[in-house]
């Protein structure tokens, strides 16, 4: 994978250039250019160095660059060169005339065969006005020119501004083969999600930095063992323990949009609820509508997320594990041949029940449970209260605040579950992974499992 990035000063190509590297490649070769030839840019030079990894390789080459590139490259190996303009700037400089000509026409002619990753550095002048100088006109004219010879070669051009990356040519090339408007180079790592929105989501490569903006997401992302990644979580995510230090972004009705953006993610996930596409795609970040109704929907969720991380085998095997321990709770409820108990599970006051199509429901039902809010009623429905009371169930799944004041409600006296305390009522953290349509599902439906062996009749 070959990747140019542009952008003007302060812009944080070099700090998206280490990302890239980091997320294709283990070992990170940096080619650095820069000459010291005043006292400011020696303190420039020496502030990049004590930023850099320890573990990095770091050349210094001011001048043959397509020698250090030819030398540094390797199979899984990312080489930066940071900066183009620099290396340009001592060319234009150098006591050599001919060096302006030959050295990028070797590096022209080095990159296509180089093997590895490697990532390119520079700055963009085509924005500004005409130099004032014959001197700076000419830097202009070269370094145009070589970014458009640079462009047609790389697999990947990155413009970036603000900090925030605009993926230029792998998106051409990932909504192309999306469409089928042509196929994309074999070595090309962009590629194309569908989200339920039905949008064409691309990416360039795996996304480092992601922002999950609901407790399902991001306890998915987590199990499959990238919670490195996040960068910010919805206000309720708190599992696990490591996501509760993160910057919160709000919740389903109130997101916060700026400190979406403060933390430059690579892509949001979202549900389809929250209706903040158009503002995230206005400021340049990229978003993936997600929707967990069903339980089939809880595994095709995984898998779309593991298809976004780069880490389907792993999407695969988190499925297989929760598909193994669902069906096993529900073949030993299986085991017991009486009719199964009817059941009213209230997700919040309102009241809103988790119908027989939610996952919920479907969970109970496997279970042998008997739910009176049926499917033509939808997956989460607003009831009216009498709706229960004329139901009477034999059991109900309650929060902790409202199963002491179910008596209360009009009617609710008569309930037979109420009347003889057959309620299913659970810690937060318990209630948690009944609620949250994630890879703990299956926690949450053992817990079901305990509580109607003790109070079903």
């Amino acid at each position: 994978m070959k990747t140019l990035i542009l952008g003007g000063v302060r812009s944080g190509k070099s700090r998206y250039a280490a990302e890239i590297a980091r997320g294709e490649s283990g070992d990170i070769t940096l080619i650095a250019t820069a000459k010291p030839l005043d006292e400011e840019m020696t303190a420039r030079i020496e502030a990049h160095r004590a930023c850099r990894p320890s573990h990095w390789t770091v050349i210094e080459e001011p001048t043959h660059l397509s020698s250090a590139l030819v030398a540094a490259a390797a199979p899984q190996r990312a080489v930066i060169v940071d900066c183009l303009t620099l290396w340009l700037g001592n060319l234009l400089c150098a006591d050599d005339p001919q060096a302006l000509v030959r050295e990028p026409a070797l590096l022209l002619a080095a990159l296509p065969k180089l093997r590895g990753n490697c990532v390119l550095v520079s700055n963009e002048v085509g924005f500004g006005i005409m130099p004032a100088n014959a001197l700076a006109r000419r830097f202009a004219d070269e370094a145009g020119n070589l970014h458009q010879k640079l462009a047609a070669i790389c697999d990947r051009v990155v413009l970036m501004t603000a900090g925030l990356p605009l993926i230029v040519k792998a998106l051409v090339v990932a909504l192309c083969v999306a469409l089928g408007a042509g196929a994309a180079p074999a070595h090309a790592a962009a590629y194309v999600l569908r989200d339920e929105l039905q949008r064409n989501v691309a990416f360039a490569a795996a996304p480092r930095r992601i922002v999950t903006m609901m407790p399902s997401y991001t306890e998915t992302v987590c199990a499959l063992d990238a919670c490195d990644r996040l960068v910010a979580t919805d206000r309720f995510s708190d599992w696990p323990q490591a996501v509760r230090a993160l910057p919160k972004a709000g919740g389903l009705d109130d997101a916060e949009v700026e400190m979406i953006v403060s933390v430059r993610p690579d892509v949001v996930l979202l549900s389809r609820s929250q209706r903040i596409t158009d503002r995230l795609r206005e400021l340049g970040i990229a978003s993936f509508v997600l929707d967990t109704r069903t339980y089939a929907d809880i595994a095709h969720t995984v898998t779309l997320i593991g298809d976004i991380l780069g880490l389907k085998e792993r999407a695969t095997l988190l499925n297989a594990a929760i598909a193994a321990e669902v069906q096993g709770l529900g073949r030993e409820a299986s085991r017991s041949h009486r009719e199964g108990p009817t059941v009213y599970f209230e997700v919040d006051r309102g009241p809103f029940a988790a119908g027989s199509s939610s996952f919920i429901g479907e969970l109970l039902a496997l279970l042998g449970a008997r739910n009176i809010v049926t499917s033509d009623l939808g997956p989460f429905p607003k009831l009216n209260p009498e709706f229960v009371v004329r139901h009477d169930p034999q059991v109900i799944f309650i929060g902790p605040a409202e199963a002491t004041h179910l008596a209360e409600r009009p009617g609710w006296d008569r309930i037979r579950a109420v009347r003889e305390g057959r309620l299913c009522s659970f810690p937060p953290e318990v209630r948690d992974t009944i609620v949250r349509p994630g890879p703990r599902v299956a926690e949450g439906m053992r817990a079901m499992a305990e509580c109607l062996r003790r109070v079903a009749p």
